[in-house]
């Protein structure tokens, strides 16, 4: 899979993360391209492995809940580490294309 898109290649390592693989390409050797489209669905439903970001979000929106004036809420990002600004972007996964490559690639 290193031929792999970029956002496909990093969401086939969080994935090796949040169950626990320390190989990456031996995680997408044991699981078929089907399930591999499942756990994109799933990770569309309900992401995971962004922890510092959710936690942000959270702080963000209680500190604008209550912000006594407007000059002092804070973006959603405000409350990330400085290493981890920029990254909070919304990740958009095309599953079809996915789907549709692995199957390509295992079959």
């Amino acid at each position: 899979m290193r031929s792999a898109s970029g956002s496909r290649r990093r969401f086939a390592y969080r994935l090796a993360l949040a169950l626990g693989f320390v190989n990456v390409d031996e995680m997408l050797e044991r699981i078929t391209s089907e399930q591999f489209a499942e756990w994109v669905a799933f990770y569309r439903c309900e992401p995971f492995g962004e922890r510092w970001l959710q936690t942000s979000y959270v702080c963000s929106m209680i500190n604008n809940v209550v912000a006594s004036k407007a000059s002092e809420s804070v973006d959603l990002d405000y409350f990330l580490p400085a290493y981890a600004r920029g990254q909070g972007e919304k990740k958009v996964i095309d599953v079809n294309q996915d789907e549709a490559e692995m199957i390509a690639r295992f079959g």
